[in-house]
């Protein structure tokens, strides 16, 4: 990515990132806190994207659908997954300090599956 300049003339500072976040709808939510910046994709199964690019360290953001999703966390070693309020640990789903997994709904219940 290539920073550039303020080109609006504006010389207040830039607002803090955003703490938390909330994207999508739905019953089910896939939470991510990040201790470090990662590049993260996050589909759902329609193909639309709930998140792509790199995010900031310290973000938390929080993901809402009732569709299998799709998710794959660069830097994975930086970022925690909570699943429906239940911590998911990323181990098995990591390559290469790069986690890509599904969350799948059976039942009404979300579930991690490996991509």
């Amino acid at each position: 990515m290539t920073p550039f300049p303020n080109l609006s003339g504006d010389t207040h500072a830039a607002a803090a990132p955003v703490a938390s976040d909330a994207v999508g709808n739905g019953s089910h939510s896939l939470v991510l806190n990040l201790q470090s910046a990662s590049w993260v994709e996050i589909t759902t199964k329609d193909g639309s994207r709930l998140e792509y690019g790199l995010l900031s360290a310290g973000i938390s953001k929080t993901y809402h659908s009732d569709q299998a999703m799709e998710v794959r966390i660069g830097n994975a070693n930086g970022a925690q997954v909570t699943l429906d309020g239940q911590p998911m640990p990323l181990d098995s789903y990591r390559r290469s300090n790069v986690a890509h997994f599904r969350v799948e709904m059976h039942d009404g219940k979300a579930a991690p599956a490996g991509a």
